[in-house]
């Protein structure tokens, strides 16, 4: 406390604000009237990088009507090196403390902990305390007993772990605030408003707080010890949504985006440093941050590739997203464990083989490796053929997702989760420049089950997804411990109370009940060692290991309710921000459909659960649908640049003719460049349409290609604008076919919805179009309508046991294809039923709202888009929500253009009610 109110004293005589004479240092006149003394001091004890911003600012501002006199300020010190105050460690991102625990450990206390903690979300350790981000607040428990010391309550879910640096844990949250609070206590202190949600953990140094923002800005924002707390210094924006945290080292700030780029920024004033070259991340940088080790900077990337789904050549193989086949080929044909490489006389192994892997192929690299000073890729050449060679990290972990983040040890070295046998990989270690790795641990797990690893001195702690196991090892020496081995429910029973799902290891395991979404086999987080105990989170329970044993059952910390004032809504903000998302489609012409990289749900997303769900928009109709309700909301200007857009679309790919608008043409959506392998095969997937023969939601002719029905929907709604409506019905009549069974339609709410839709849509095209009402349309229309709201069940049909990827669409299958028709029957016919749903949709996914979030069912990371346009729909369209509700759960796109389920909830949120 002493050292925080020094600081804050010190920043008060830098700005001129406070009277020298006062504290005894002499007299003197400063050009505003403010006594003060020149203080003699060397020079070289005053560096500009060691001044806080504040002063820096001041002194170079010519408008200052005073002169400073005392520019002299603390330098700013890391808090105590045994904790873990932040993701990451420290603000290198390293994670590494010198807080080392030893041996064998057994669990000492356990605690559940009711709101969802993310599953990336690391235990902050310090102040004797330990600080969990949730969807429902900050929580902090005493370290030694586990005791519920406060809870931080938010309404919002907070979007990543806090930072917790003099008694102050700054932490973002999804309401689009940094909040400032006190550690000891848990009172707000103040909070900043951006953009959008903060889904980073903050950087905090040198009295600023850096945090990358989901609507692409870096903020630098003074500390709380700053006489101006809480206050922008500088932002930075970037071309994309920023979800990975800022890292630090000697005055630089570094960051990805989710344009595919790295970026270098100065901390103090927020110019470019440097840009990188564009980098072949498939999917983004999420959930992670960049680690600096000396003069280099490492980023973790993704893969953008799918299971058995094209367009990929060879898409029939799942080889591309979990591992690299050709270079295991050899290995593969003695064992399942038989390593890549020869072991060295030093105990190494030679790696160069996978080195030369990813010199052939690029693309597939998983972990960058750049200079820190430059931002130029640091590449080698082992083979002496002129050709760059990278660093020999393989891809491990799950189908979707970012990396984990490289760990930096106390001997220099880049530790990752590395694939070094056929099947089987664990953490090794590597030296920049080598072409061989390090073996730190005798263990192996499979290569697509994710870990997350921590260190403390010489021990390196890993966590094994699914709560499998998690252990640690000495690095100068061969002793080994592992905490637990499948039986961790044996060891502390009870702990996963708020997990459902068993089967296949706990691999399916959801978050909050049957009809979770939020798994456990993507993201990890790593065991934190802490005064002599290690912390890990594990199915939503804090768990403390020690020595001593003892394995009490504390009870549940629960969720505090707690509402926010709605926030102030300028409608014609909004306005804008549709007409820019509009232009941005025009200004690109044709799109192509949104590319899902989502792995395992890809292929069943294609016709087994859905039709081609993992191509968004790829329906020529969705484009009519979602553009059309844009019309009345843009400029005169804008209205007929729109409607020559649509016109050519429509002459081009109609929906009376196509199902899927394919890949062959148009421009892309997504910010990344796919991989070569995806690209060199959209020639070969035209628009056609046979896309959708296969899902049962839709019908057809015998043995032939089934429709989509609410393509209906979208021809009326063409039509309203644009005329034509005869001949549109005409050419189009024969494409709505008689609904599948009943049993069917259970099996997908979803379809039952846009079978209405097509049927309300077909009824109006064909008074649009001057005919007599077909009657026997609006009969099945009417029994369609009674048969949704009375057969209407919020629950799927399997659960997370049966291992079927229709989990992933819990939340979601009962409003995709939501119309305001059917909104309306909903309402007054099974409110109560649908309210309930909606409840335990919002209580099972807290981050239902937010584009591109980091958790779902089984082997995935990234959850399908569905639950935040479709419990959006349900909000608008049933419940009929205010404006101001409506634009708390307004997010960011999730492509860089052509989202369309970002416009239809902009279009929402517009034409609600004003509260």
């Amino acid at each position: 406390m002493l050292q925080r109110r020094l600081k804050r004293l010190v920043f008060m005589i830098a700005l001129g604000s406070i009277s020298l004479a006062a504290l005894g240092w002499g007299s003197g006149e400063s050009r505003s009237g403010v006594s003060g003394s020149a203080l003699e001091l060397p020079k070289e004890a005053l560096p500009v990088e060691r001044l806080q911003p504040e002063a820096i600012a001041l002194t170079q501002n010519p408008t200052l009507t005073f002169q400073v006199f005392l520019p002299v300020v603390m330098t700013w010190q890391e808090p105590d090196r045994k904790s873990w105050w932040m993701a990451g460690a420290n603000p290198q991102r390293t994670s590494w403390t010198e807080e080392e625990v030893r041996g064998r450990l057994q669990p000492v206390w356990y605690r559940p902990i009711e709101p969802y903690i993310p599953a990336k979300v690391q235990i902050i350790a310090t102040n004797g305390l330990l600080y969990v981000s949730t969807a429902s607040g900050l929580y902090a428990l005493d370290a030694e007993t586990g005791a519920e010391r406060w809870v931080y309550a938010t309404e919002m879910p907070l979007g990543h772990s806090p930072t917790v640096i003099n008694e102050v844990a700054y932490v973002g949250g999804l309401d689009h605030q940094l909040h400032a609070v006190d550690a000891l206590t848990g009172s707000r202190l103040w909070t900043f408003e951006a953009g959008a949600g903060f889904d980073t953990n903050p950087l905090v140094v040198n009295g600023l707080v850096y945090a990358g923002n989901r609507d692409g800005y870096l903020y630098a924002i003074y500390d709380h010890d700053s006489p101006v707390r809480g206050t922008l210094a500088w932002k930075y924006q970037s071309g994309g949504p920023i979800h990975f945290s800022a890292a630090y080292q000697n005055g630089t700030v570094y960051f990805a985006s989710n344009d595919a780029y790295a970026y270098a920024l100065n901390a103090a004033t927020g110019a470019l440093i440097w840009k990188s070259a564009k980098l072949p991340t498939g999917d983004g940088f999420h959930s992670w941050w960049p680690v600096v080790n000396g003069n280099y900077v490492i980023f973790s990337g993704s893969r953008g590739y799918r299971n058995f789904t094209p367009p990929q050549t060879g898409w029939s193989s799942d080889f591309y997203t979990k591992g690299d086949a050709p270079l295991f080929d050899a290995a593969c044909a003695v064992s399942n464990s038989e390593p890549l490489g020869s072991i060295l006389p030093d105990g190494r192994m030679d790696f160069s083989s996978a080195a030369h892997y990813l010199e052939s192929r690029p693309w597939r690299r998983i972990y960058y490796l750049l200079n820190a000073a430059t931002g130029q890729e640091v590449t080698y050449d082992f083979d002496h053929d002129g050709l760059p060679t990278y660093a020999p990290l393989l891809n491990t972990g799950t189908n979707s997702g970012t990396r984990y983040p490289a760990l930096i040890g106390p001997d220099g070295l880049f530790y990752t989760f590395n694939h070094y046998t056929c099947n089987y990989g664990h953490v090794t270690g590597w030296q920049a420049g080598a072409s061989s790795i390090t073996l730190p641990s005798s263990r192996f797990t499979a290569v697509d089950e994710p870990l997350a690893y921590a260190a403390g001195g010489n021990v390196i702690y890993w966590n094994h997804c699914c709560d499998r196991s998690a252990g640690a090892f000495d690095l100068t020496g061969d002793q080994e411990w592992v905490y637990f081995e499948y039986d961790l429910d044996q060891l502390v029973p009870g702990y996963d109370v708020k997990y459902t799902g068993a089967e296949e290891a706990r691999a399916v395991a959801v978050y909050g009940g049957w009809n979770g979404v939020y798994g456990s086999h993507g993201d990890q987080n790593p065991p934190i060692p802490y005064q002599g105990k290690v912390y890990l989170h594990r199915s939503n329970a804090i768990i403390a290991l020690g020595a001593e044993g003892g394995a009490q059952a504390l009870p549940m910390s629960l969720a505090r309710p707690v509402s926010d004032p709605l926030p102030a809504v300028d409608v014609e903000a909004l306005k804008q921000q549709l007409a820019a998302e509009v232009q941005k489609i025009i200004a690109a012409g044709h799109l192509r459909p949104g590319y899902g990289a989502l792995g395992s749900f890809a292929r069943a997303a294609r016709s087994e659960i859905g039709d081609n769900f993992a191509d968004y928009w790829s329906n020529p109709a969705d484009t009519l649908l979602v553009l059309t309700a844009a019309m009345p909301h843009l400029s005169p200007t804008l209205q007929q640049s729109l409607k020559t857009y649509l016109q050519n679309e429509f002459n081009t790919y109609s929906p009376c003719a196509y199902t899927h608008i394919g890949w062959k043409t148009g421009a892309a959506r997504e910010a990344f460049d796919l991989p070569p392998e995806v690209t060199a095969d959209m020639p070969n997937w035209p628009a056609t349409m046979w896309s959708t023969f296969d899902f049962d939601g839709w019908t057809g002719p015998p043995d032939d290609w089934r429709w989509p029905p609410h393509t209906f929907y979208a021809l009326w709604k063409y039509a309203q604008v644009f005329g034509g409506a005869k001949s549109i019905f005409d050419s189009c009549e024969e494409r709505l076919w008689t609904p599948p069974s009943d049993a069917t339609l259970a099996e997908y709410p979803f379809a039952h919805n846009a079978w209405i839709a097509g049927y309300i849509g077909y009824l109006e095209l064909q008074k649009l179009a001057g005919y007599p009402e077909d009657s026997t349309k609006r009969a099945t229309l009417n029994r369609l309508l009674s048969l949704r709201a009375s057969a209407f069940t919020k629950d799927n049909p399997r659960g997370p046991d049966a291992h079927h990827d229709g989990q992933l669409l819990s939340v979601a299958r009962n409003f995709i294809y939501l119309t305001p028709e059917l909104g309306d029957y909903l309402r007054t016919q099974a409110l109560a039923k649908v309210q309930a749903a909606y409840h335990e949709y919002q209580a099972v996914a807290p981050y239902w709202f937010v584009t591109r979030y980091e958790a779902a069912y089984n082997e995935n990371v990234m959850q399908p888009l569905y639950d935040y346009q479709a419990l959006f729909a349900a909000k608008a369209l049933i419940f009929e929500h205010s404006r101001q509700d409506l634009a708390r759960y307004l997010d960011v796109p999730a492509f860089v253009r052509g989202d369309l389920f970002y416009l239809q909830n902009l279009i929402y949120t517009i034409e609600a009610q004003q509260q």
